[in-house]
């Protein structure tokens, strides 16, 4: 693919590089910020184990291009494991410094962290050592989705009206943040879903036959998905945002790719509350907090907000039962009592602070950073 093609002409090109310089030798990169995201974890390994890294300067605004930029400077060479990375963000003008051997782990993708203070740190690894299982350990068969790909055909699908002769089951059909504005909110919707899977395999059918005759071997496809996802209860997610917006849906429905969804596909009453504390979780500040720092919600300069289902399904989830059961009552007061949602939310995110047992300082500290 275009994609797999660039990310490999950029790894050709950083050890083609290096393979000029002498041990000692310097270089400079100027590098997309999805340098950072998953598709580069083996150049990142590469470099990490073969160059002393020197500074990375991100945030930057000198570039009159439309994704983010980041400078990379480094000397070809062993690993030093005292080397120090320089951090310099651009916007703001900070420096820190990073110990290159923090980024050397295979279980994180060599990610560059780059909100590596003590006080970060400390945050993360707490939330990592009360809750080690992640959302994919415990759901490894596709709960976490997207509902429908219509590519450019949404209109073959989809009708602001109810047609009563089309004899096929219809759902209401969200649409990103048109239909979910904020967290714990009331979905809206302007069009019916009308979920017709002959069109769907009929229309895939013809994309074959033409993207075949011209070469190309990466079809697209529309998908429809399962109904069964939506016939049950689930945990919508917007996927563009810079902090995690969820809200609980009980309603037979579908949405567009802008919005993930979460279903256990059953709907009895354990199913029902779990989901309710995924959507209490999902939009407490801490989650957020975590999301930001761990690259889940993808906010690069220069770049829209970016929510990937492989990278959600990292966060961490508490597997204590009486603390889901408490958030998911927590929850339900929400949405049987929205003028009080507020004080509701306060208290979410207080029960998940005392969870963690965050110090003051801790609290303060992502208080101000969500802000």
């Amino acid at each position: 693919s275009l994609k797999n093609g660039k990310i490999n002409y950029i790894m050709l090109f950083l050890e083609n590089s290096l393979e000029f310089l002498k041990t000692g030798g310097l270089l400079s990169f100027i590098l997309d910020v999805s340098f950072f995201e998953t598709a580069y974890l083996y150049t990142r390994k590469y470099l990490l184990e073969h160059t002393n890294l020197l500074s990375i300067d991100y945030n930057l605004a000198d570039f009159e291009v439309a994704s983010g930029q980041l400078i990379l400077k480094l000397m070809n060479g062993n690993l030093n494991p005292n080397n120090q990375v320089r951090l310099y963000d651009a916007e703001t003008k900070e420096i820190q410094y990073v110990n290159q051997t923090q980024w050397c782990n295979p279980k994180d993708e060599y990610k560059f962290r780059i909100n590596h203070s003590t006080l970060v740190e400390r945050i993360i690894h707490t939330i990592w050592a009360k809750s080690p299982l992640i959302l994919k350990d415990l759901f490894p068969h596709k709960n976490l989705r997207t509902c429908t790909m219509l590519l450019d055909m949404e209109d073959r699908f989809t009708s602001p009206q109810h047609q009563s002769s089309i004899d096929l089951q219809r759902y209401p059909y969200y649409q990103g943040s048109k239909s979910l504005k904020a967290k714990f909110g009331d979905l809206h919707f302007a069009k019916y879903f009308y979920y017709d899977k002959g069109l769907q395999d009929s229309i895939n059918d013809q994309l074959k036959v033409e993207l075949t005759a011209l070469g190309i071997k990466n079809k697209k496809r529309i998908g429809l998905g399962e109904q069964i996802a939506y016939d049950n209860p689930k945990v919508y997610i917007r996927q563009s945002a810079t902090e995690l917006i969820a809200t609980y849906d009980e309603k037979r429905s579908a949405a567009n790719n802008s919005l993930y969804i979460f279903t256990l596909q059953r709907e009895d009453a354990e199913a029902r509350s779990f989901l309710q504390f995924m959507c209490g979780w999902l939009n407490s500040d801490l989650l957020t907090y975590y999301a930001q720092n761990q690259n889940i919600i993808r906010n690069a300069k220069g770049k829209q907000p970016q929510i990937k289902i492989a990278d959600l399904y990292n966060i961490r989830i508490p597997a204590d039962k009486i603390f889901q059961n408490t958030l998911a009552q927590l929850v339900r007061e929400i949405y049987q009592d929205k003028p009080r949602q507020e004080i509701i939310i306060a208290k979410i995110n207080e029960l998940v602070y005392a969870y963690y047992e965050l110090s003051g300082e801790e609290i303060t500290h992502i208080r101000r950073r969500n802000n």
